[in-house]
């Protein structure tokens, strides 16, 4: 499968270097700030050979200029392996700020 994708991204690559298509790229741009280091112990616990899940425990920290507390539990990442060959993360957690903000 993963040849496949490979050889038609191969063939376009080459249509476009010889002439026989035309394409115009698509940009966008954004702007970022930072906010804060994440800091989370984990436990890995396998599910099933496409599916890993990392439970945070205690200890989990947040550190910036922006945001400072710490991890609540319970929190984890659900990191999947899908049949693609790409993967999946779905995190979910709690940050509790120094000023008792949740």
């Amino acid at each position: 499968m993963m040849f496949k994708r490979f050889l038609r991204d191969l063939i376009y690559i080459c249509a476009l270097t010889c002439g026989g298509i035309t394409a115009s790229a698509q940009t966008t741009s954004f702007d970022t700030e930072f906010l804060m280091t994440f800091y989370a112990p984990l436990e890995a616990q396998q599910i099933d050979s496409g599916l890993t899940v990392f439970n945070v425990i205690d200890g989990g920290t947040v550190k910036g200029p922006k945001i400072n507390g710490t991890i609540l539990t319970p929190s984890a990442d659900w990191f999947q392996t899908l049949p693609s060959g790409n993967f999946q993360v779905d995190v979910r957690g709690t940050i509790k700020t120094d000023d008792g903000a949740l």
